[in-house]
């Protein structure tokens, strides 16, 4: 929450579609917003699994060979679940860290309806998840300091893209 997922994912595509690397970008949250969600899956992860993988064949059919998704990883669990839906995956995570003070102040710029609390007390939540050994890491990218576009840009460089 409030790391620079979604901020550095639109970097990201701008980046790959200046340099012409063909890509489809997602926001995986978008895919499970669906009220009711069946109770064994209370975050609607299987929900997005099931859109993600028509999404990608539907890419795939277009052209595209690279995905680029923003999403809270929090198990290598959820990525082998990723790769099983996308045929010939080579998942890399990369966890995005800053410090909680920024969390807070980029959710309360975010959110202002009822999930602003929610969405503060998730942040820290996550960051002490996400910093855990065992979180699936490929590398750790600070986003406080930085700007979205220099981060786009050093990942674009650390992927190797098809």
């Amino acid at each position: 929450m409030g790391v620079g997922k979604t901020s550095t994912g639109d970097e990201q595509s701008e980046v790959l579609i200046e340099r012409d690397i063909p890509h489809t970008y997602l926001v995986l949250d978008q895919l499970t917003y669906t009220h009711p969600r069946p109770k064994d899956d209370p975050w609607g992860d299987r929900l997005a699994l099931r859109h993600l993988e028509a999404i990608w064949r539907n890419a795939r059919a277009a052209g595209t060979r690279n995905l680029v998704i923003a999403q809270v990883v929090e198990t290598g669990d959820f990525v082998d679940a990723l790769c099983a839906v996308i045929p010939g995956a080579e998942a890399q995570v990369f966890q995005f860290h800053a410090p909680l003070p920024t969390l807070h102040e980029r959710v309360r710029k975010r959110e202002i309806g009822s999930g602003l609390d929610w969405n503060l007390n998730r942040a820290g939540e996550l960051l002490a998840i996400l910093t855990r050994p065992e979180a699936p890491c490929a590398a750790r990218i600070d986003t406080d300091g930085p700007t979205v576009r220099e981060i786009a840009l050093e990942l674009a460089d650390r992927v190797h893209w098809r």
